[in-house]
Parts: C-alpha cells; sequence; structure tokens
C-alpha cells in the first residue's frame, strides 16, 4: 500500500466516524438527553483539533502533508457543529414552553 493509499484510507475512515458521531448528536438532541450539549461539545472539540492537525502537519520533506484545499475542507464541518452546538446549550437553558390546548 502506497503512502498515499493509506492517508486517502485514514481521512475515508475519519470522516465516517465523525459523520457517525454527528448522526448520533443529532439523535440525542431530538430527545431531551441532559448530556446531549456535553457531547456536542466534546465532538466539536475533537472535530476542530483534528481538522487543525491536518491543516498543519508537515510531511517527510518539511512541506504541509495534504494539499491546503483538503486541510480548509475538514473545517467546513465544524460550522455546521458549531452551530449545533450553540443550540444544543441555548435549548438546555431555554424556559420550557407550556402547551397551551
Amino acid at each position: 500500500m502506497t503512502t498515499a493509499a493509506l492517508r486517502q484510507s485514514v481521512l475515508a475512515l475519519l470522516a465516517g466516524l465523525g459523520a457517525l458521531g454527528w448522526v448520533w448528536t443529532l439523535w440525542s438532541l431530538r430527545r431531551p438527553r441532559r448530556w446531549a450539549p456535553f457531547s456536542a461539545t466534546a465532538l466539536l472539540a475533537a472535530a476542530v483539533v483534528l481538522a487543525l492537525v491536518l491543516l498543519t502537519v508537515p510531511d517527510t520533506s518539511g512541506q504541509v502533508g495534504l494539499a491546503p484545499a483538503v486541510g480548509w475542507a475538514w473545517l467546513v464541518p465544524c460550522v455546521a457543529g458549531v452551530a449545533v452546538t450553540v443550540a444544543s446549550w441555548r435549548s438546555r437553558t431555554a424556559p420550557a414552553r407550556a402547551d397551551l390546548a
């Protein structure tokens, strides 16, 4: 297996795990779970750290290991993660609405 194929496999695995994590977070937010905002925050932190590592990790030649566009593309889902995390904390602190029916 070449280095490029190994990198692609690792990136695909990380993308799949990230997608499963966000699906799990959305599932937990659809039901009123007390731990949902905490898990969303932890997942967002892991995603941001991973994206920054992929953006800045040097290759053996001293150059950045990934193309800058790929590194920046890993930051795009973090924007959605910020929105979901902020919404989860706001919904947790929002007063409960009583049904008027």
